[in-house]
């Protein structure tokens, strides 16, 4: 037996209170909780022989999952384990909102099946409702035993439900949207020194801006802004600039639309709209 395998079997058996915290390991438990590095992988209820798994953390990388598989072996079969299907969330909610995505993926699957898996989760929430005796007003414990009553016909059941996830899915996503929005100009605005310009996310290029002798991209590149001018003076000729060095980058790429340089791509439209000016004050040779 491994030393990960005895922390595993030593944590069921343990009293609520005890703890195992060795620096050497990446597996500890204290109390009723075991650890995977520093997430709760499980959770122990001694009084009623129940083991919670969070399912996030149990497939999170190749480590946490042996240490999962180390302690499946260790649960005894007199135990009940429970998968949280989504850990941020309260039980019932987590086993409702995994059940109808599954439901959901059913309704568009040609040959996958998920209505099995999504019975078993049904199956689970109604066992995890018998041992714990939730408050039966609350709308996930109204659906989940609707649903458990109607496991022949389940797609029917749940279209409410699935249309609701969507709704709920689509208004997640123009939130998340709207803030990544926001991150994204707030930068945009850090690195060009104003506001004065709308972050595009279907601009398909960097944004440049010149900084003393150097321009600098809005991903952390900068190159030296004479031979960039030179460069560009090429470009604008319809010159071959393929394979001409900027500092420590090299023209992979030019066309009308673009060009790239190392693994960055910045838009003609772009260069014409940061280069262009200094050529109004200066001809560089």
């Amino acid at each position: 037996m491994s030393h990960n395998q005895a922390i595993c079997h030593n944590w069921i058996y343990a009293e609520d209170g005890d703890s195992y915290d060795f620096a050497s390991y990446n597996i500890s438990f204290y109390s009723n909780r075991l650890y995977s590095y520093s997430s709760v992988l499980a959770v122990i209820d001694r009084k009623r022989d129940i083991v919670t798994i969070n399912k996030d953390i149990a497939n999170y990388s190749n480590t946490s999952n042996r240490h999962y598989r180390h302690l499946r072996q260790a649960i005894p079969s007199n135990y009940t384990v429970f998968m949280n299907p989504h850990p941020d969330l309260q039980p019932l909610e987590g086993y409702l909102r995994e059940i109808v995505n599954l439901l959901d993926k059913q309704t568009r699957a040609r040959v996958s099946d998920y209505i099995t898996p999504a019975i078993t989760l049904i199956n689970e929430s109604m066992q995890w409702i018998n041992i714990y005796k939730p408050d039966g007003r609350k709308t996930a414990y109204k659906e989940l035993v609707k649903l458990s009553k109607q496991k022949d016909n389940l797609l029917i059941a749940s279209e409410e439900l699935i249309e609701k996830a969507k709704e709920y899915r689509l208004k997640a996503k123009a939130k998340a949207d709207k803030k990544a929005q926001k991150r994204r100009q707030e930068s945009l605005n850090k690195f060009l020194g104003h506001s004065l310009t709308t972050f595009d996310p279907n601009y398909g290029s960097v944004y440049l801006r010149v900084v003393d002798d150097v321009i600098k991209t809005s991903n952390g590149l900068q190159v030296p802004l004479r031979e960039s001018l030179i460069t560009y003076q090429r470009y604008k000729k319809g010159k071959p600039i393929l394979g001409l060095k900027l500092g420590s980058y090299t023209v992979l790429k030019a066309s009308k639309k673009e060009v790239l340089i190392g693994c960055t791509r910045i838009s003609s439209e772009e260069l014409n709209a940061t280069l262009s000016k200094i050529f109004l004050t200066k001809e560089v040779k």
